[in-house]
């Protein structure tokens, strides 16, 4: 109660906050829509959701990248989809191509076929497993109040919910698909990331464009670090990029570059 209370005064009694916190705790999605970055989004209690609507979760990184580089043809895979947002960005864009939209928390993939459906979205194939180096049946946590956080491995020391889930290797998953590339790999999974692209086997030279979460904190849990994910991507012919505040893309060649930086990089395969 004490945190919530510090928290209320932070927000300056913010009704926003307020409802927000409020459908979190509850539980309950209502049934009225609203539009963010083109696309709609039903209020569900997710945190992802709340936070679009209150203008406290940004996109806008992720809209830049997807409209600079996904074309109409691409086969996208968003690992870690949550509630739909980036995958409906991704299949307005690639309006001929497939996005493949996998989420392992039950709850959260509901608001997502939810949410692709009521954008009247064709082109999206939502698949309902976890990712990771082995093919089988894993545990998978989430947080009662922070949905976005969820992960294969958390800290326990908070309040969370342990789920069995399916899950596999994406180049086994590629194979069950009958798919030979991925032109555009979207990687946000709270720390797995490393686990993810090793996932890929032989696949990795027959990715296009890599946008994924770089944050060091995440992935201690997983026993890795920042250099040790760049150096898999260097070792596999791939160049890696940070977007600035104007929209560019700059070339990361030296780890010491994202000392203390947390956000997303973009890894570009190299031409043989």
């Amino acid at each position: 109660m004490k945190k919530y209370i510090k928290r209320l005064l932070e927000e300056k009694f913010s009704p926003y906050f307020i409802m927000a916190s409020f459908l979190l705790r509850i539980g309950i999605s209502l049934p009225f829509k609203f539009k963010s970055h083109g696309i709609l989004l039903r209020m569900h209690p997710s945190s992802i959701t709340l936070g679009i609507w209150r203008g406290h979760y940004s996109i806008e990184a992720d809209k830049v990248i997807i409209d600079k580089l996904i074309r109409e043809d691409f086969i996208c895979f968003d690992v870690g989809a949550n509630i739909g947002h980036l995958s409906i960005l991704m299949a307005k864009k690639a309006s001929n191509g497939l996005v493949f939209s996998i989420e392992p928390q039950p709850k959260v993939f509901a608001y997502l076929l939810d949410n692709i459906q009521i954008n009247n979205i064709e082109n999206i194939i939502p698949i309902n497993i976890a990712i990771s180096e082995e093919n089988g049946i894993t545990e998978f946590y989430s947080f009662n109040y922070a949905d976005d956080q969820s992960a294969l491995v958390i800290d326990k020391q908070w309040k969370f919910k342990m789920v069995k889930v399916l899950s596999l290797r994406l180049d086994s998953l590629l194979k069950i698909l009958k798919l030979n590339k991925i032109d555009f790999l979207k990687i946000d999974v709270e720390g797995a990331e490393l686990l993810v692209l090793r996932s890929l086997g032989e696949y990795i030279s027959k990715v296009k464009y890599i946008w994924f979460e770089f944050i060091e904190e995440n992935y201690r849990k997983f026993n890795y670090n920042g250099q040790q994910l760049l150096d898999f991507l260097d070792k596999h012919r791939f160049s890696v990029y940070m977007l600035s505040e104007n929209g560019s893309l700059y070339n990361i060649k030296d780890f010491q570059n994202l000392k203390n930086y947390s956000g997303n990089l973009l890894a570009v395969k190299n031409e043989e």
